[in-house]
C-alpha cells in the first residue's frame, strides 16, 4: 500500500480516527491536490484550495492547538465535503 493510499485510508476511516495529527491531515489533503493557505499574523485559521481550472473547492479549518490532534467533527466535515465533491 502506497503512502498516498495510507493517508487517505487514515483520513476516511470510519469511525474517524481520534488521533489524527495536523501534519497527517495536511499531507492527506495535499495528496488529493489541495494547497494549504495560511492567513497572515500567525492565526490558527487555515484553508485549503483545490482547482481543476474550471472548478475551485475550498476547505476552511483551524489548526488544532496545543495538542495538534484534529477534532473528530473536523475530520468528519472534511470527509463529507470530499465525498460530496467526488474527490474520494
Amino acid at each position: 500500500m502506497s503512502k498516498y493510499e495510507k493517508r487517505l485510508e487514515r483520513l476516511t476511516k470510519k469511525p474517524p480516527a481520534t488521533d489524527l495529527r495536523w501534519e497527517e491531515f495536511v499531507a492527506a489533503l495535499e495528496s488529493l491536490g489541495f494547497v494549504l493557505h495560511e492567513k497572515s499574523g500567525g492565526s490558527s485559521h487555515k484553508y485549503f484550495v483545490w482547482s481543476d481550472g474550471e472548478v475551485e473547492r475550498r476547505i476552511d479549518t483551524s489548526r488544532p492547538h496545543p495538542s495538534g490532534i484534529m477534532k473528530v467533527y473536523q475530520v468528519r466535515e472534511v470527509v463529507t465535503k470530499l465525498e460530496d465533491w467526488g474527490l474520494i
